[in-house]
């Protein structure tokens, strides 16, 4: 054998081993799959005293088939004020975090996890007998198989009880869907 015979042969080899390490990492993957986040950042400002409101939602694609199937993580921090601007005198802000989850089936039918809450700091308040932030619930509403609608409860204390506002930043970790799920200002 050459020298050149030698080196192809070789050549060769290496190739094949490259090869079946490709096929056996590529064996499991599903074209048109992966595991994604997405995230957004949305702000909802006149929030009355006590009254659910719709911050923002989660929308998966009805696919073509029985092809629905997927799973998802939501984490949410959000800023929560009660009547803050500019020129307010009595504000206050409260700091809250939680998280829950969603698993679908592939004919979209899923479930939600319950709403773990991770933290809700002390509120903080220039004159809190006059405004303050009480409880801060965070709900997720089923509006179909496909949207999942996340609401805020506020309970604003004081004398001198305003609107509320909810800046939220969220973080959505997924798998399997198709087409990634959609975030959108409610």
């Amino acid at each position: 054998m050459s020298n050149t015979q030698d080196f192809m042969t070789a050549m060769m080899r290496d190739y094949d081993r490259r090869l079946d390490a490709l096929e056996g990492a590529l064996q499991g993957l599903v074209i048109g799959q992966s595991s994604l986040m997405v995230e957004g950042f949305f702000l909802k400002t006149g929030i009355a005293d006590v009254t659910a409101t719709s911050i923002f939602s989660i929308t998966t694609t009805n696919e073509t088939g029985s092809t629905d199937a997927g799973t998802y993580s939501v984490y949410v921090h959000a800023l929560i004020t009660h009547a803050v601007s500019s020129n307010a005198s009595n504000t206050a802000v409260k700091s809250f975090v939680a998280h829950f989850g969603r698993a679908s089936k592939n004919d979209g039918t899923g479930s939600n996890t319950a709403v773990s809450e991770i933290s809700e700091s002390a509120s903080a308040a220039t004159t809190s007998a006059t405004r303050d932030i009480g409880t801060v619930t965070m709900t997720v509403v089923e509006t179909s198989e496909y949207q999942q609608d996340v609401q805020f409860t506020l309970d604003l204390t004081g004398s001198g009880v305003t609107t509320a506002g909810v800046h939220c930043y969220v973080r959505v970790v997924y798998q399997s869907y198709f087409t990634p799920p959609r975030l959108a200002q409610l």
